[in-house]
């Protein structure tokens, strides 16, 4: 009996270590996307100072920002490129960026960290979905103080169709996540603009909160928003201490920190955020 029991512990465990793998290397792979989804986003908007095209998440083929060469499909994976060629251009042999394999690094580690969490695939599934996105959105809105509809929108019908599927919340709950979600803000938008004649925060802001909202639901909003202060005061510090006194702060990360905390507080019941 007691041989039985080891083997089904070994075999628990082997599973485990096959999860956590795999999270970590879809979590590279689909950094690797999001790098092209960050890049091209803040190209179109001119964050970066070189001419370039205007280009959308699929096309053209990603290439080298230094020499323009197109890129093999496995290239394309920066952190494996960028440790074999130590740090330079696949093709043109000039030092790149260390933005690129970071982002694919960020992604990895927090997709594996969500493994340990998860209490079932279903829900990893969620979990990395909603992650990707609130990883890519505040990369977005911290270098160009935007958060785009194309990304913003999918995250919002994902949560309300996954609460129609019965994998998430309440149908109910979302919907008035979605809606109270973009209305409070909203509300607040214009209530600092009309005294104050200056706009607080941008549109994006809502229509973030409203996808949040339909993952979380209503009960939770004023939970995340109140995190997402404490988050945005930290943040400040933090770039005051940097010299950036008078640089405006984006709200994205703090909002996307603070709702991925409560949902995955919501399908873990071992953290005591829930």
């Amino acid at each position: 009996m007691e041989e039985v029991w080891q083997g089904f512990l070994w075999g628990l465990s082997c599973l485990a270590y096959r999860v956590h793998t795999t999270s970590l290397i879809e979590g590279l792979i689909l950094g690797s996307y999001m790098k092209v989804v960050v890049c091209r986003h803040c190209l179109n908007e001119g964050y970066f100072k070189e001419p370039h095209l205007t280009v959308d998440n699929l096309t053209p083929a990603s290439c080298c920002p230094l020499c323009q060469n197109t890129f093999a499909p496995w290239p394309n994976i920066t952190i494996v490129s960028w440790l074999l060629r130590r740090g330079r251009g696949y093709y043109c042999d000039e030092p790149n960026s260390v933005h690129y394999p970071l982002t694919e690094v960020t992604c990895g580690v927090v997709f594996l960290c969500i493994s340990f969490f998860a209490p079932t695939p279903v829900v990893l599934v969620q979990l990395c979905v909603l992650a990707w996105f609130l990883i890519a959105l505040s990369m977005i809105d911290y270098f160009t103080l935007q958060l785009p509809d194309a990304l913003t929108q999918p995250l919002m019908w994902s949560g309300l169709v996954l609460s129609v599927s019965g994998f998430g919340i309440r149908p109910e709950s979302a919907i008035y996540g979605a809606v109270f979600g973009y209305l409070s803000l909203w509300g607040l938008y214009w209530l600092y603009l009309i005294f104050t004649r200056n706009e607080g925060m941008g549109y994006g802001d809502f229509k973030l909160l409203a996808a949040i909202g339909a993952w979380v639901g209503w009960e939770m909003l004023p939970l995340v928003c109140t995190l997402a202060a404490l988050c945005g005061i930290v943040f400040s510090l933090c770039r005051q201490r940097t010299h950036h006194i008078n640089q405006l702060i984006p709200f994205g990360p703090s909002l996307s920190a603070a709702g991925f905390l409560i949902y995955i507080s919501q399908m873990n019941d071992e953290l005591w955020l829930m």
